[in-house]
C-alpha cells in the first residue's frame, strides 16, 4: 500500500502460564464504617503481578469484593507475591450493618484456560457510627415574647437516622419537648427549629437527638449540649445623649439590660457601621461606659447608637454631634501657584478671640477677627496642589478643631493663539491639527467639542498635534478647540467646520447647437441645498421646479447660448460655490440625446437600437461597438432605428454608438451589462458513500445558458473522526480527473447541463466525515456570478475497520511469526486484534494459540502522526509472536478480527 507504515510490535509467547500455591490469611482492616472509602490490605501468599511485554499484556492477581451473591472487581496495586492494596468504594459500603466476602483471582476469564484459580474467601464487616452530638449553630439567642419570631438552629453530629427526632430539656430534671425538623442533610446534620414559646426567659436548655429504631437502624440516643437563652440587649437611655462638633475623646455611658463582657456599643450613620475610637471603660449589669473617638465628632450630625452581641443587638438611640467651630467658605479659594503673599478670608461660626487659622502645616494668626470671620496673611504654594484650611479654637485638652475646607493652587492655564487648519468643510474625512500656543507641557490633553482627540508625536510647551477623526466635523459651526494641562483648562478656540461645497456630476443636455434656442437643463451633483443659485457664462438663470440635494434643474434662454464653445456652469449653496462644470455650445450638425433601450443584459438575443437626436440625416452611417449595423425603416432627422445581432452583446461592458452624418460624427454609450444566467444547481451521486468508494457530481442550470458559463468546483471536508487538525481533509478525497480538490467545467451557449472533465467523479477517502462539493465561483460573459449555487453534501459514515483481501499473510520472523495485515478504519481508531493460529496436523501446542491483542495506544500514535495523517484512516499492521518452544514453521496460516468502538470486527484469513 502507498505511504504504509509499522504501527504495532507486539511480542507475545506462547507457552502457558504457570501458577503457583494462591491463598488469603488476613485482612488489614477487616472492617469500616458505611458510606466511607476503605483503604484496604490483603496479606496472602500465591499473587502474582501482571507481566507486561511489548506485545499483549498478562494478567495478575485481583481483589474481588462478594455480596449478596454479587462480585465487583477492586482495582487491585500488586505489592509483592503476599501482599496485595485495594480501595473499597463508598458505593459499596452500604446497607449496615453488614458484612462481603474478599477473595483473590489469579488471571482473568478471556485469558485462562476455563475457571482461573481463586482463593478462599475473608469476612469484611460493614459497622455504623457512634450517634452523636457535636455542636449546635447558633448555640444560644436572646429572649423573646411568646408571639416572636421562632429561632433556627444547625445540629452536627453523626450516625443520625433519616427519622432521627430533636429534643429540648428547659432545665434539669425538666421533661422533654420534641422540636420540629426542618431538613435532614445525611447521617451528620439536622436543620431544626425552636419556637419563641421555648424563649421567653434566660435560662440553659439542654438539646439531644434521638434515633426511633428500625430494620436498618438500632434506637439510640445522642449526648447532650447546653443552648444558652440570655436576656435580650436593650438600650434606654445614654448619658450624655449630645456633644458638640469638634469635641475631643469623650466618655459616654450607656444605660439598659443583657449587657454581657462582651457586649459593644456600634455608631451607625449612611456611611456605616462604625465602633468608638478607645476601649470599653467597663460593662456593669444595666451600664456601659465607652470612650467616644474625636473621629466621631468632627461634624454636626445624628449617630445611630445600638448595643450588639455577636449577632445580636438592641434598638437604637440617637446620639446628637450639634454644631461647634465650623467653616463654610474660604475667598479667595484658589489661586495660581508661586503668586506670592495674599490675604485670605475664613468664614464661618464659632470663631473665639484665641482663634487660629492652619494653612496646611502652617499655622496663622488672623490679622481681624469675628465669631464669623477671620483675615489671614498666607504665602502662595510653589506648585500646584491642595491645602487644607481649618480653625482651631481653646488650647491644650480643651481645643476643639473646625471641619476643614480645600484651597487649591492652580497652575498657570494653557492659552492657545492659532490652528492650522484654522477651518474644514462638514464631513471632509480624518485631518491632522496643529495647535500653536503657551503652558502646553507637562502631560496635556486636547479635546474638540467636548471629546478627547490622540495626541501624535511629542508635544512642546508651544505646540501640539492631534488626529482629529472625521466624526468631530458632522455639523457646520464652532468646534471649540481645548487644552488641558495639569486639571487646568485653556479658553476654547473655535476650529471653523464650514459648509460642504457643493458638486456637479453631470450635465443633461450636456451640450447644445449655438443659436438652438431656450431649454432645460438639469444639473446632477452633491451638496445642492441649501437654497441654490445657478450660473451659466456668469450669468445667473433661473430654476425651474423644486431642487433636491442632487439635482436642480435651470431654465436656459437661447441667448446665452449664441456662441460655439464652452460655458461654465457653477452652482453656489450655503454661501459656498462648486467648481465650474462645462457646458459646450456646439456647431449645428447631428447629435444623439438618447438610445433606446440604453443597455440589454450579455446574450439576450438580437434586438432593435433607437437612437434619438437632433439632423441625424440625411444618409447616416453607424456602426455599434465599430462594426457597421443595419438600419430598420426610414430615419428621420430626430429618430434612426438599427438592427444589433446578438453576436454583439457576448462581452458584459460599455459599447461606442457612432453615428456618421456628412464629415461630422457623434457618439454615444451602449452598456451590456451582466447576463441573466437561469437558476444554477450543484448534484451528487447517493448522500452516503462507504469509505474507499467513490462518486461524482454535476452541475446544471433551469435553462439554457444565454452565454457560455465557465465555473470552478471544490470538494472540502469536515471529519468524524478523533484526533485531527482543524482543516483536516483525507488527502485520498480528490476528483478522479487531474487528482485534485478544485476542478473547472464549462456549460456551453444554449446548453443546460456543465460539461465536467473525468464526469465529475471522485474519490471520497477512507476517513468518516462529511464531503461538501460547491461551486466556488462561476464567470459569464466576463461578469462574475455573485448568486452561487447551494452546495451539496455526501457523508462517508462511521463504522468498524475494513480489512483488504489478500493482504493477510504469515513470515517467519526472529524468534517467532508476524502476523501481517491491511486496512481502513473510517473512525481512525482500532481497539484490539484477536488472533487464532492454526498448526500442522499432529502437532500439540505449548499453549493456547488464540491471543487478544489491545491495539488503542499503539494506533493512536499512528493515526496522531504526519505520517498516519496523510495515509487517512489506511493502515499496515504487523503484530510479530515469539515461539518460545518448538518449530515456528509449525503454525500454518491464521485468522484475525480486528475491532472498534463503533461497526463489527472485520476478519480476514492469511496463510504463509
Amino acid at each position: 500500500m502507498r505511504n504504509s507504515r509499522r504501527i504495532a510490535a507486539l511480542l507475545i509467547g506462547l507457552p502457558l502460564w504457570a501458577q503457583s500455591n494462591l491463598q488469603l490469611t488476613e485482612l488489614r482492616p477487616n472492617q469500616g464504617l458505611v458510606g466511607t472509602t476503605v483503604s484496604l490490605t490483603v496479606i496472602g501468599s500465591g499473587f502474582f503481578n501482571r507481566v507486561v511485554g511489548s506485545a499483549a499484556n498478562i494478567p495478575g492477581s485481583t481483589l474481588i469484593w462478594r455480596r449478596d451473591k454479587v462480585e465487583t472487581t477492586l482495582s487491585t496495586t500488586f505489592i509483592s507475591s503476599t501482599t496485595l492494596n485495594a480501595a473499597i468504594p463508598a458505593s459499596l459500603m452500604i446497607n449496615a450493618p453488614g458484612t462481603a466476602e474478599i477473595l483473590v483471582e489469579n488471571g482473568t476469564p478471556n485469558f485462562c484456560d476455563g475457571p482461573c484459580p481463586r482463593s478462599g474467601a475473608l469476612i469484611f464487616t460493614i459497622t455504623l457510627p457512634t450517634l452523636q452530638l457535636t455542636s449546635l449553630n447558633p448555640n444560644r439567642a436572646p429572649t423573646r415574647a411568646a408571639n416572636g419570631a421562632p429561632q433556627d438552629f444547625l445540629l452536627s453530629g453523626q450516625g443520625f437516622a433519616p427519622n432521627a427526632q430533636v429534643f429540648w430539656q428547659p432545665a434539669a430534671g425538666a421533661s422533654f419537648t420534641e422540636l420540629e425538623v426542618l431538613t435532614r442533610t445525611g447521617s451528620g446534620a439536622i436543620q431544626a427549629q425552636i419556637p419563641a414559646a421555648l424563649l421567653t426567659q434566660p435560662g440553659a436548655p439542654n438539646v439531644l437527638v434521638r434515633n426511633p429504631g428500625s430494620q436498618q437502624v438500632p434506637a439510640a440516643v445522642s449526648n447532650t449540649l447546653p443552648f444558652t437563652v440570655f436576656q435580650a440587649l436593650r438600650l434606654d437611655r445614654l448619658d450624655p445623649a449630645a456633644l458638640p462638633a469638634g469635641s475631643p475623646n469623650t466618655k459616654v455611658t450607656a444605660f439598659g439590660q443583657g449587657f454581657s463582657d462582651s457586649t459593644r456599643l456600634v455608631f451607625r450613620d449612611a456611611g456605616g457601621a462604625r465602633t468608638p475610637a478607645s476601649q470599653v471603660v467597663s460593662v456593669q449589669q444595666g451600664t456601659i461606659e465607652v470612650i467616644v473617638g474625636a473621629d466621631l465628632l468632627t461634624a454636626q450630625k445624628t449617630w445611630q447608637v445600638v448595643a450588639a452581641d455577636g449577632n445580636f443587638q438592641s434598638d437604637p438611640l440617637p446620639f446628637q454631634v450639634t454644631a461647634g467651630v465650623t467653616i463654610s467658605s474660604l475667598s479667595p479659594n484658589t489661586r495660581a501657584a508661586g503668586s506670592g503673599q495674599f490675604e485670605l478670608t475664613v468664614n464661618g461660626s464659632g470663631f473665639t478671640t484665641d482663634a487660629v487659622v492652619q494653612f496646611g502645616n502652617t499655622t496663622l494668626t488672623p490679622t481681624t477677627g469675628t465669631s464669623t470671620q477671620l483675615r489671614v496673611n498666607a504665602t502662595a504654594l510653589a506648585a500646584p496642589g491642595p491645602v487644607n484650611v481649618s480653625v482651631r479654637v481653646g488650647v491644650g485638652a480643651n481645643a476643639v478643631t473646625s471641619n476643614g475646607l480645600t484651597f487649591t493652587f492652580t497652575a498657570v492655564a494653557p492659552t492657545i493663539t492659532a490652528l492650522s487648519p484654522p477651518s474644514l468643510p462638514v464631513n471632509s474625512g480624518d485631518f491632522d491639527l496643529t495647535i500653536t500656543g503657551q503652558n502646553f507641557t507637562p502631560n496635556p490633553t486636547v479635546t474638540i467639542g467636548g471629546q478627547g482627540v490622540t495626541i501624535i508625536g511629542t508635544p512642546t510647551a508651544t505646540s501640539i498635534s492631534v488626529r482629529v477623526p472625521n466624526a468631530r466635523i458632522q455639523q457646520v459651526g464652532n468646534a471649540a478647540v481645548v487644552v488641558r494641562v495639569n486639571q487646568v483648562d485653556s479658553a476654547g478656540f473655535n476650529l471653523q467646520v464650514t459648509a460642504a461645497a457643493p458638486t456637479i456630476s453631470s450635465l443633461s443636455p450636456a451640450s447644445r447647437t449655438a443659436g438652438s434656442g431656450d431649454f432645460d437643463l438639469t444639473i446632477t451633483g452633491q451638496n445642492f441645498l441649501p437654497g441654490p443659485a445657478v450660473t451659466l457664462g456668469g450669468q445667473a438663470v433661473a430654476s425651474s421646479g423644486a431642487p433636491t440635494a442632487t439635482s436642480i434643474t435651470a431654465r436656459i434662454p437661447g441667448a446665452l447660448i449664441q456662441r460655439v464653445g464652452d460655458l461654465a456652469v457653477v452652482v453656489r449653496a450655503n454661501n459656498v460655490s462648486s467648481d465650474a462644470f462645462n457646458f459646450q455650445v456646439t456647431a449645428s450638425g447631428p447629435s444623439i440625446s438618447t438610445l433606446n433601450p440604453a443597455s440589454r443584459p450579455a446574450g439576450s438575443g438580437d434586438f432593435t437600437l433607437t437612437i434619438n437626436g437632433q439632423s441625424l440625416t440625411p444618409n447616416p452611417a453607424i456602426t455599434f461597438g465599430g462594426q457597421g449595423v443595419s438600419l430598420t425603416g426610414t430615419p428621420t432627422a430626430g429618430s434612426i432605428q438599427v438592427q444589433i445581432p446578438n453576436a454583439r452583446i457576448q462581452q458584459a461592458g460599455p459599447v461606442e454608438v457612432r453615428l456618421q452624418v456628412g464629415d461630422q460624427t457623434v457618439n454615444a454609450t451602449f452598456t451590456v451589462t451582466a447576463p441573466q444566467i437561469p437558476a444554477v444547481t450543484v448534484s451528487s451521486g447517493a448522500s452516503d458513500v462507504p469509505p474507499n468508494g467513490n462518486s461524482s457530481t454535476s452541475v446544471a442550470l433551469a435553462g439554457p445558458a444565454p452565454v457560455t458559463v465557465t465555473g470552478t468546483l471544490e470538494l472540502s471536508f469536515v471529519p468524524n473522526a478523533a484526533s485531527l487538525p482543524a482543516g483536516y481533509a483525507d488527502p485520498a478525497m480528490v476528483f478522479v480527473s487531474g487528482s485534485q480538490r478544485r476542478l473547472g467545467f464549462t456549460i456551453s451557449q444554449n446548453q443546460t447541463s456543465a460539461t465536467i472533465p473525468g464526469g465529475g467523479a471522485f474519490n471520497v477517502g477512507t476517513v468518516a466525515g462529511t464531503i461538501t462539493v460547491r461551486v466556488v465561483d462561476m464567470n459569464a460573459a466576463g461578469v462574475n456570478i455573485a448568486s452561487l449555487p447551494q452546495p451539496r453534501t455526501v457523508t462517508i459514515p462511521r463504522g468498524g475497520p475494513s480489512l483488504t483481501p489478500g493482504s493477510a499473510r504469515l513470515v517467519n520472523s526472529p524468534g517467532g511469526v508476524t502476523v501481517e495485515v491491511q486496512g481502513f478504519s473510517p473512525t481512525r481508531e482500532i481497539t484490539q486484534a484477536v488472533v487464532n493460529f492454526t498448526i500442522a496436523s499432529g502437532v500439540t501446542a505449548g499453549g493456547t494459540t488464540s491471543f487478544t491483542v489491545p491495539l488503542q495506544p499503539v494506533f493512536t500514535t499512528w493515526f496522531a502522526s504526519d505520517a498516519g495523517r496523510n495515509n487517512g484512516s489506511r493502515f499496515l499492521l504487523q503484530i510479530p509472536f515469539t515461539v518460545a518452544e518448538g518449530d515456528a514453521n509449525q503454525i500454518t496460516g491464521f485468522s484475525i478480527a480486528l475491532s472498534s468502538t463503533e461497526g463489527s470486527p472485520a476478519t480476514l484469513n492469511g496463510t504463509r
